[in-house]
């Protein structure tokens, strides 16, 4: 896969460093209007998927959507490079935060969950999350966890969205958010709620 990227990354290494990844069918611009209607001045590197849904646009991260038993490993080639990418002098010293939607809240959530001492937080807006994920282990994790969900989404189903808050509230520091009247999406009063648990508003 060919990741492309668009970052807008202030010198101030006092700055957080926001790692973001747009949901199934979308782009980088989607996860660039949720981190600048939360903070305007945000340093991002907004990561686009590589692979093209025919005739329709968009990206999906995996190459079977509907397969989860095929996500983990190409998460982890993900999350891998991403991480690599981001050994460098320019970021060494900054507090990197992932941000995800949808399939990129999953990608989030593995990419923190493979590398606890690289990333200091996690922001999961309505992640999927299949039962063979509880091999990874919460307990003792260094990442604050931000998981939230529409109170009304009918995408995930219900058990995944169980699984994922037991497995997020077993961690030491993380907040767990139902949103009403939202469905498989973004509201203005989730981004509150985000931007309160990144310090911002």
């Amino acid at each position: 896969m060919i990741l492309t990227s668009f970052s807008h990354v202030d010198t101030d290494p006092a700055q957080p460093l926001y790692i973001m990844f747009h949901g199934y069918g979308n782009n980088e611009r989607e996860m660039i209007r949720v981190i600048t209607a939360i903070d305007p001045h945000a340093s991002y590197i907004s990561y686009r998927s590589g692979l093209e849904r025919p005739y329709l646009g968009g990206g999906s991260w995996f190459t079977a959507p509907d397969r989860h038993d095929t996500w983990a490993a190409e998460a982890d080639r993900i999350g891998e490079h991403v991480t690599a990418q981001l050994h460098s002098p320019l970021y060494d010293r900054r507090r990197k935060i992932l941000i995800g939607f949808s399939q990129g809240a999953y990608l989030s959530w593995r990419i923190a969950a493979t590398h606890p001492g690289f990333y200091a937080g996690a922001v999961l807006l309505a992640p999927p999350f299949p039962s063979y994920e509880t091999t990874l282990t919460p307990e003792n994790s260094p990442v604050r966890y931000h998981l939230a969900y529409g109170e009304e989404d009918d995408v995930i189903p219900q058990d995944e969205q169980e699984r994922a808050r037991r497995w997020v509230s077993a961690t030491p520091s993380h907040l767990i958010s139902s949103i009403p009247n939202l469905k498989h999406g973004i509201s203005d009063e989730e981004l509150t709620e985000v931007g309160r648990f990144l310090s911002i508003g």
